[in-house]
């Protein structure tokens, strides 16, 4: 089970503070967010994603409470058990993070 937390925008948009979603496996960040845009029937990948696919510079996205460096959602992946969060950077921050145990 893959644990989601949405801060801000995303918060406001989906009014889901966590979002639990069980995969089989390795998938993409491309993926889950995919799968969260049917689940939630809410475009997550328009607030994420700029128009060439890319993970938008003013969001930062934290696996396991590591940011994620990499711009392309294809190339980050997402296993079981993992935890992530998605935070406008106005909320990003390790006292933040430590805060809320992101």
């Amino acid at each position: 089970m893959v644990q989601i937390r949405f801060y801000g925008e995303l918060y406001e948009i989906t009014k889901i503070k966590e979002y639990n979603l069980k995969i089989a496996g390795e998938i993409t960040l491309l993926d889950l967010i995919e799968i969260l845009d049917k689940k939630l029937n809410i475009s997550v990948s328009k607030v994420l994603l700029d128009d060439k696919g890319k993970i938008k510079s003013v969001y930062v996205i934290l696996v396991n409470g590591s940011a994620v460096r990499d711009d392309n959602p294809r190339s980050v992946r997402i296993r079981d058990e993992d935890i992530l969060a998605f935070l406008p950077p106005a909320v990003g921050g390790k006292l933040y993070c430590s805060t809320l145990g992101c």
